[in-house]
């Protein structure tokens, strides 16, 4: 009978059951003075806080999880918790792109939970809409393409941005991301793609990865137990010479392989690498690769060793000095605005992929840039630097015009989607603009002002005023000269051998002048002391010429009828 009646509260304990996600937010208010048990007490990704039951499970919460749950007016209730893997594809058979927040440092789910809840709260979105994941886990159930590049982190705040080969929409979401989170704090942003790995493709991975690992021990153990002898240091072979490098370019020195030496472990290249600067100034240099690379802030001269230990940590040393010179001169400034710590990018490392990074995106090799300065504060940096490959005694505008239009839309001067993808998530750039300085100056404009004034006016007027001016004195002058020259001619035509011209004093031919006058045997025209009638000279009688009969005054003219008047005639005269 007793069981009967305690029948109905089991099954009722047995039916409050739920399923969570890995990575899943899990909220659940409860009423007031609302105890939450379980035996051994509640599991690591669960916490009650404000009322409300919440928690991220792990990979490692798997499985049930059996909480009680009472309060004064009610009796015990049973929540069973069911954890389980989300092997769902955001975008089901297409790709999906996500915009995850990283975190270096991992702690209790109490961090987690609040960074969840700080992006969540940024981006004005239900905290159901993220997912919060281990780094390595993420990487492991996905099939992830990094664009722009990835960086290692303890975990991840996930967010599905867009599906498919959207990448346009994808690049706007990080937009609004990156502007969003500003102000809380986080460590990186990066935009990935890629879809989930299913169950089956899953385990065989798993399984490879189990048996690779059983294999590793196995070899390990084995070389465990047979090198058991005297381990000799590293010998340093040949010198390390020193190098050149210039201020704010990067550098980098390859170095040989028979510096060093290791009886057991072998050449330079096998052993463990560092650069360790000489005194206490900080490191600039780095080694990567087989070389050592920077980009140095300071100039003069500064030591350095690198330190090659071998498996035993025994170290052997080579040192070589480094001689920074003056930055290139400059007539522009680009600067850059990036989603970047500060602290993380003065980092050697840092600092020295942002050059390879910028000159990527330039198609150029990374010592053309030169990095001027960088500010910045937790969250953003400014980054401003110019392009050693552009002429600085004269402005060469087509280059500096290749170099905005790379990172600028030539329309509304926004930074280009594509300049952001070369650059990479790593140091995500929000802002490009350019500044011109030195011979790209116009020392002669002058600021004016947008309506145009009667000086300004008078001024563009100026040149003109003086071409017609002179254009017209030019035609006055050609008009003149025409004019004389041909007043010249037309007197030139009316001029006869036979013509005399005098001024003054009458001209009088010899013939004319009396006998008793000096000088009267010239034979040329000659003038006169005073005038005179000249003398009657004597007429050579032709024979042939008859003058015509005297003609009487008063005999009316031939031809000529007499003429009556018309009008009566005056009375005759009456003297007084």
């Amino acid at each position: 009978m007793w069981l009967l009646l305690l029948l109905p509260v089991f099954v009722a304990a047995a039916a409050m059951r739920e399923l969570v996600y890995v990575g899943q937010v899990y909220q659940k208010p409860l009423s007031q003075k609302t105890v939450v048990s379980a035996a051994g007490g509640l599991p690591a990704w669960l916490l009650v806080r404000d009322g409300v039951l919440q928690g991220i499970p792990t990979k490692e919460d798997l499985g049930k999880h059996i909480l009680k749950i009472s309060t004064q007016s009610k009796p015990v209730s049973v929540l069973e918790l069911i954890v389980k893997e989300d092997n769902r594809n955001p975008c089901g058979s297409e790709d999906t792109y996500w915009v995850e927040a990283l975190y270096e440092e991992d702690g209790p789910v109490e961090d987690r939970l609040d960074a969840a809840l700080d992006v969540a709260e940024a981006l004005k979105v239900d905290v159901s809409e993220l997912k919060v994941l281990s780094y390595n886990y993420s990487r492991t159930i996905r099939s992830v393409e990094a664009i722009g590049g990835d960086e290692v982190a303890a975990y991840t705040v996930m967010k599905k941005v867009a599906c498919g080969d959207d990448l346009e929409t994808a690049a706007s979401e990080m937009d609004a991301f990156l502007t969003a989170v500003e102000s809380i704090e986080y460590d990186y942003v990066v935009l990935t793609k890629g879809r989930v790995i299913s169950s089956e493709d899953k385990v065989e991975a798993e399984t490879s990865t189990q048996t690779a690992s059983k294999l590793s021990t196995t070899t390990e153990v084995t070389t465990s137990r047979t090198t058991r002898k005297v381990d000799n240091p590293p010998v340093k072979l040949n010198s390390l010479s020193g190098f050149t490098c210039v201020r704010g370019v990067y550098c980098e020195m390859t170095i040989p392989e028979s510096t060093f030496k290791d009886v057991e472990d072998g050449d330079t290249f096998k052993l463990r690498l560092s650069v360790q600067p000489l005194g206490n100034k900080e490191s600039w240099l780095f080694y990567d690769h087989k070389k050592v690379k920077g980009v140095p802030f300071e100039e003069g001269e500064f030591e350095y060793r690198l330190e090659a230990r071998d498996k035993a940590g025994q170290m052997a040393s080579a040192p070589f000095k480094v001689s920074v010179t003056p930055s290139f001169p400059f007539n522009h400034l680009v600067s850059l605005e990036l989603d970047t710590p500060f602290s993380r990018l003065t980092k050697p490392s840092s600092l020295s992929a942002l050059a390879q990074q910028i000159a990527h995106a330039f198609r150029s090799n990374p010592d053309a840039i030169t990095i001027r300065n960088i500010t910045g504060n937790a969250t953003k940096s400014l980054v401003i630097w110019s392009n050693n490959t552009v002429p600085h005694k004269t402005c060469a505008h087509p280059a500096l015009d290749s170099i905005r239009h790379t990172m600028l839309t030539r329309q509304r001067s926004t930074t280009k989607i594509e300049f952001v993808k070369q650059v990479g998530s790593q140091f995500h750039v929000r802002k490009a603009s350019m500044e011109l300085t030195g011979s790209c100056l116009d020392k002669e404009v002058e600021p004016v002002s947008t309506a145009p004034t009667m000086e300004a006016a008078d001024q563009a007027a100026f040149p003109w005023t003086v071409f017609f001016g002179v254009l017209i004195l030019v035609l006055l002058l050609t008009i003149l000269i025409v004019a004389v020259c041909s007043a010249m001619r037309k007197n030139k035509k009316k001029e006869k051998p036979s013509d005399y011209m005098g001024k003054g004093m009458p001209v009088v031919f010899p013939e004319e002048v009396a006998e008793d006058v000096e000088m009267a045997h010239a034979a040329t025209p000659m003038l006169t002391k005073e005038e005179r009638p000249p003398l009657k000279v004597s007429q050579h009688e032709n024979p042939l010429y008859k003058p015509p009969p005297p003609l009487a005054a008063a005999s009316p003219r031939v031809g000529s009828a007499a003429t009556v008047p018309n009008q009566r005639m005056p009375p005759t005269y009456v003297p007084p």
